[in-house]
């Protein structure tokens, strides 16, 4: 079952708000800090983005506002991407609905020159794996690829 981020969250949070719970505030902060350090990558050799998995829309807006890039949020939870397209119009940033298992969906994309997945590995069942993988390559043939996911023998939410 995809987790879902409200973007209020990401839109209020700061690290030093006592707002945010215990077990959520580490989530969202670390979440972040992968974009903060992915746009500092892709910054300057970078023309087009995907946010893949991209949930509420933060990551692919935080991407556009801090690079020269054109970002791309996909998605293929319909909920996520009408809250993504919501609450982040900015230039430079689309949001748009795909399966990222179906090989036909993503080959209606334009090709981009990096990827950002986040926290998505985990949702998707173990077998659709190397399709997924594929359909990024498919996505980004030559280009740069920023994957992370949880390992839950040292991170497990309690």
């Amino acid at each position: 079952m995809p987790e879902h981020i409200p973007a209020e969250l990401y839109l209020s949070f700061s690290p030093s708000s006592p707002r945010i719970k215990k077990l959520v505030r580490p989530i969202v902060a670390e979440h972040q800090a992968r974009y903060v350090f992915a746009s500092q990558l892709f910054n300057g050799n970078t023309r087009f983005i995907a946010d893949a998995a991209t949930g509420c829309g933060w990551g692919a807006n935080y991407l556009a506002e801090h690079t020269q890039a054109n970002v791309i949020g996909i998605d293929i939870n319909t909920e996520a991407i009408n809250e993504a397209r919501q609450h982040f119009t900015r230039p430079r940033v689309g949001f748009y609905q795909v399966d990222l298992l179906d090989p036909e969906q993503v080959s209606n994309i334009n090709r981009v020159d990096s990827i950002a997945s986040f926290e998505t590995l985990e949702h998707i069942p173990e077998e659709s794996v190397p399709q997924f993988l594929a359909n990024l390559r498919r996505l980004c043939p030559d280009g740069q690829l920023i994957l992370s996911f949880p390992i839950s023998a040292v991170y497990v939410p309690t």
